[in-house]
């Protein structure tokens, strides 16, 4: 007849548990939070306007340059997007949007830089905006804010900033309700 100690059922107990754990092991893990993101500029060039012919004896006159000192026009329109549905322009939406669209029409400011700055509720959110160059002009920049995960947005003011060459070019404001 086998006899155990109490000391030998014990270490038989937990070898049998190490043995078997493995096999039955269920890894649990934490969704991330999800990320507000931007999509990605896309810029969207007209082509340049040709010059009507100057009659000859306008021809040789000098003009000068016209020089902005406060950055160049600038229209910012938002759209909502659920899915295939667009809507908008507008600058209030209904909760349950997914992702919020927005198109920049830009006049007059070929080659200069350019930065968006964003804020949610008041809290500046810098790695939502883009910067670079304008490459042509007229040039219309488009981009989304949304989740990665395909979330709504949620509720707040959104606000976008738009700098060029150091000006202030558009300042607008769009609230999710």
């Amino acid at each position: 007849m086998l006899r155990f100690r109490p000391q030998r059922l014990w270490r038989l107990m937990v070898w049998a548990i190490l043995l078997v754990a493995p096999l039955s092991t269920v890894s649990i893990q934490a969704q991330p939070a999800p990320q507000l993101i931007s999509r990605g500029v896309v810029w969207v060039v007209a082509p340049a306007p040709q010059a009507p012919a100057l009659p000859e004896q306008l021809a040789y006159r000098q003009h000068l340059p016209l020089i902005s000192a406060r950055g160049a026009p600038a229209t910012v329109a938002f759209f909502g997007r659920t899915g295939e549905l667009r809507s908008g322009p507008a600058v209030q939406f209904d909760y349950g949007i997914t992702a919020l669209e927005y198109e920049i029409q830009i006049m007059g400011a070929a080659n200069l830089p350019y930065r968006e700055e964003w804020s949610v509720d008041g809290q500046s959110k810098p790695q939502l905006g883009s910067s670079g160059i304008i490459p042509a002009s007229p040039a219309t920049l488009t981009n989304a804010l949304l989740y990665s995960t395909g979330e709504p947005l949620p509720r707040g003011s959104y606000r976008l900033r738009l700098l060029i060459d150091g000006f202030v070019a558009a300042d607008r404001t769009v609230v999710i309700r």
